[in-house]
């Protein structure tokens, strides 16, 4: 069937890194605009009986309105987006094409004890990759989505599907699936997988909770289940169909929250991938004469058909408000991606042009990453969907699936048995570019999640670090940078200036409770926190600092005796967690601390993510100890 062309193409992956089908090639990336639309302006000549003065005026005039039109619709190319390059590995063996999120990088390596699972975190550095597991198989097959790291494999027998919790260095088995062939996938708490019993033509679907360590089998019926996927809890599979299996395929959603599973659509097409994104399902369906992309809302259980167009379509994928697809044959497949945001069905912009295939299109929603495939071999190719400006990072090879996450890619290079894997970070919002001093901590913060930009109205988003931080806004910051659970439930606050708690939000609320809850902050006064204030440095310091030392005891090493450190006795309150925190380097790579700065000053969105930024690397150093 078609829809398991997924299946069809991993196996090709694992044969293309056999074979050694790509060449060796050290990646030299060049940035170039896309082509643009020509413009021509007719050649004008007066008429004879106009005098020359008119003459000159018309021709001005003529001029000033064709540069008019040159700027509505053929608008100067955004500047050109930079970028930072990294070689993540150096040996001479084999590496798998890695899968990537929220600043993670993971993938079955080899080394001279054989094949292992292998993880980067950007916390770590560069050169800082470690070996979880060595018991890695060629065959099996490796992800990574919140602060999990999931695998399968059959060493040293029988296949199994095992977890790492990435800050505790955990270890778990999470099953021992019968069926070696199914799809495998996670959110960061749930994982879900594809097994048949012995001798079964059907499989159905399993899920594990990571959180409970509790495991349900979602399906049990004579059909095949295939291509499952998991994301916000949510979990979607498809389904031989029940009127026409030889064909035809239903989509079914679970979920976790509820226990409810649901029949999407039922038989009305054939379906070829589907894509999973916060809460909504794209998929491409076909009767054999038309091809078009199907989008349903799990929430709000609204679905509709958002691209219309008779052309073949395939690798579908999606995030945020952007999907993107190959349009076009085998031999022919361009990269397409529509704004969901749109009035639909959507006119999509054709982003390639070429006599080859553009396979596994892959968003973030702001850069869209993809493999180009020529003779000469696979090559990974990107574009920034704002700037238009596009990147090509020579001969290599990109995972089907999970190779590009808030702006960062990870791809493959070389040739069996020599492949070497290599990331790529792209910045994530336009006034904070890859030289600024405070970009590796304002990356790194937006690439977890942890915080957000400004959306421009043209595209793309700006940070604004210049901008203060409200004390509420500062409270969900360093719950997320020091992996302080927050949920519905968590004790709220004594504090009675929040406003009133919405149950469907948890900021402030929560996030001040939970804060609260660890002592790392007091409030203002016994019974206000004045969450809509600025906070200042020292205000933030000091918070850092107690959560820090209430978290994570004994990581910060006590100054000495007399130590006054560079701002000396300027605060019974804060002086101490100041001085403690620049004797531990963490206010190091702040733009002109010293005895000239300010404490009492507000905070800048920059400031505050460089702190939080250093916090975190501390408490990385530690994982897995």
């Amino acid at each position: 069937m078609d829809t398991r062309r997924a299946r069809g193409e991993r196996y090709l992956c694992l044969m293309r890194r056999i074979q050694g089908f790509t060449r060796v090639h050290q990646p030299s990336p060049a940035t170039r605009p896309l082509p643009a639309m020509r413009s021509f302006a007719a050649s004008r000549s007066p008429h004879p009986r106009i005098t020359l003065h008119l003459a000159i005026l018309l021709v001005a005039l003529d001029a000033l309105v064709f540069a008019s039109l040159l700027v509505t619709f053929f608008p100067a190319p955004a500047e050109a987006v930079s970028f930072q390059q990294t070689r993540l590995t150096t040996n001479s063996f084999s590496e798998s094409p890695p899968k990537v999120d929220s600043g993670r990088i993971t993938w079955i390596g080899q080394d001279g004890s054989g094949f292992g699972i292998y993880l980067w975190d950007s916390l770590w550095g560069p050169g800082n990759v470690r070996k979880i597991n060595s018991q890695g198989d060629i065959w099996g097959t490796v992800m990574v989505a919140g602060d999990l790291v999931v695998w399968s494999t059959h060493v040293p027998g029988p296949y199994v599907i095992k977890l790492e919790h990435i800050p505790s260095g955990q270890e778990r088995t999470v099953a021992f699936p019968t069926w070696d062939g199914g799809e495998i996938s996670t959110d960061g708490r749930y994982i879900v997988w594809v097994d048949k019993a012995k001798g079964s033509v059907a499989g159905n679907i399993f899920l594990y909770d990571s959180k409970t360590g509790h495991s349900v089998q979602l399906t049990d019926d004579a059909l095949d289940e295939y291509d499952c996927l998991a994301d916000d809890g949510y979990v979607v599979w498809e389904r031989e169909s029940v009127t026409d299996p030889a064909n035809r395929v239903d989509i079914l959603s679970y979920d976790t929250r509820t226990g409810i599973t649901s029949v999407l659509t039922t038989a009305a097409l054939r379906y070829r991938g589907i894509a999973l994104d916060s809460g909504r399902v794209a998929w491409l369906q076909h009767d054999f004469a038309h091809s078009d992309i199907f989008l349903y809302n799990l929430r709000t259980g609204q679905g509709k058909i958002v691209v219309a167009t008779p052309t073949s379509k395939q690798f579908v994928s999606m995030h945020g408000d952007k999907l993107v697809w190959s349009d076009g044959g085998q031999q022919s497949a361009e990269i397409c991606v529509v704004d969901l945001d749109e009035q639909t069905p959507a006119l999509p912009w054709v982003v390639t042009s070429n006599t080859a295939p553009d396979v596994f299109a892959q968003t973030d929603g702001r850069y869209l990453a993809w493999d180009y495939r020529p003779a000469s071999g696979d090559e990974v190719h990107a574009v920034d969907i704002v700037s238009k400006s596009s990147f090509n990072f020579g001969v290599g090879f990109m995972s089907f699936a999970q190779g590009i996450s808030r702006g960062r890619l990870g791809w493959t290079s070389g040739s069996f048995p020599n492949t070497e894997v290599w990331t790529a970070v792209f910045p994530l919002f336009d006034d904070v570019a890859c030289g600024n001093a405070y970009f590796e901590a304002i990356q790194g913060m937006a690439e977890r999640g942890l915080i957000a930009g400004y959306p421009k109205a043209v595209g793309g988003a700006d940070f604004k670090p210049g901008n203060s931080v409200l004390r509420a806004q500062f409270a969900k910051m360093i719950c997320g940078a020091l992996w302080l659970l927050v949920e519905e439930g968590t004790p709220l606050p004594p504090f009675t200036d929040l406003g009133p708690d919405r149950p469907d939000d948890l900021y402030p609320h929560e996030y001040v409770g939970a804060a609260y809850a660890a002592g790392i902050t007091t409030g203002t006064s016994a019974t206000t926190f004045s969450p809509f204030a600025s906070i200042t440095r020292a205000q933030a310091v000091t918070m850092a600092c107690r959560g820090v030392q209430s978290l994570y005891p004994g990581l910060l090493i006590a100054p000495p005796v007399g130590y006054k450190g560079s701002l000396g006795n300027f605060s019974s309150t804060h002086q101490a967690s100041m001085q403690m925190f620049e004797f531990n380097g963490l206010l190091a790579h702040l733009q002109g601390f010293g005895p000239s700065w300010n404490p009492w000053a507000p905070a800048s969105r920059a400031e505050l993510a460089q702190i939080l930024w250093e916090v975190m690397k501390k408490i990385a150093g530690t994982w897995g100890s």
